[in-house]
């Protein structure tokens, strides 16, 4: 059903099937079934991706026409290169062709819509995490703070999920934006290892803190591992904000925070 890629093909439509008021952008486009349909923005594009069936209606007079002017010149293709009618050009059946390539994409477009529901967990928990250790390491405590433990084991947990489903999303994500894209996927592969690095260090911090043990210039091991805790924290908070923009910047376009 979908190609991913971009197409330099012009579109055949004029106005946006996810809004059909506003006129194209012919840098953002999707080929859809044969045809390069193009979109107002990324949003309405991945809208498409997601649920054609709701959309496609508002450019079947642009199809329509795509699909008759491509017939128009018959016996442009030679008879030993062409395929016969509702026939694809392996022999199969054309409609069983394409069955056959939706079942095959099925699995990973639908893996690929969780990304936008998960991605919310780790970014309000591991930031969440950064505050409270913050705060607590203001008032002086000398071990990782429960709370922040607490927000980072859930947003590790989300951040593994949501880098697995981003990266199956990604994979049928069509967007001009390529340097965006790299950076949203791995950026958010940094934001899994951060967080469960600093996830493992929490816990070492917690264990050397108890048992003590000093080591050279008189830091205990927990000292030491409390300090990478907290550093990979900050760091990892960080990588989710930048995560985050990218990735809006993904579905909204350029500009889409300050223009």
């Amino acid at each position: 059903m979908f190609t991913a890629g971009v197409r330099a093909d012009e579109p055949i439509n004029r106005m946006c099937p996810g809004m059909p008021d506003t006129e194209v952008d012919p840098s953002i486009t999707l080929l859809f079934e044969g045809h390069t349909i193009g979109f107002c923005c990324n949003m309405c594009r991945a809208d498409f991706q997601y649920a054609p069936e709701e959309f496609v209606q508002n450019i079947a007079e642009d199809i329509a026409a795509a699909e008759a002017a491509r017939a128009a010149p018959a016996g442009s293709a030679s008879g030993a290169d062409a395929a016969p009618a509702g026939r694809a050009p392996d022999g199969r059946n054309a409609s069983a062709a394409d069955e056959s390539t939706a079942d095959e994409a099925f699995l990973p477009l639908w893996v690929g819509k969780l990304h936008v529901i998960v991605i919310h967990f780790p970014l309000a928990l591991l930031v969440a995490a950064a505050v409270a250790e913050w705060r607590s390491r203001r008032r002086g405590t000398a071990e990782p703070s429960p709370i922040a433990t607490f927000c980072l084991a859930g947003g590790a947990s989300m951040a593994l999920i949501a880098a697995f489903t981003g990266w199956t999303r990604a994979e049928s994500f069509t967007s001009p934006l390529v340097d965006e894209l790299f950076l949203h996927r791995w950026l958010g592969v940094s934001v899994m290892s951060l967080s469960l690095l600093a996830w493992v260090l929490a816990r070492r911090a917690r264990g050397g803190g108890a048992r003590g043990g000093e080591a050279r210039g008189g830091v205990t091991q927990g000292g030491r591992a409390l300090g990478g805790y907290r550093l990979c924290l900050y760091a990892c908070a960080v990588a989710t904000l930048a995560t985050g923009h990218f990735g809006g910047t993904l579905v909204f376009g350029k500009g889409f925070l300050f223009g």
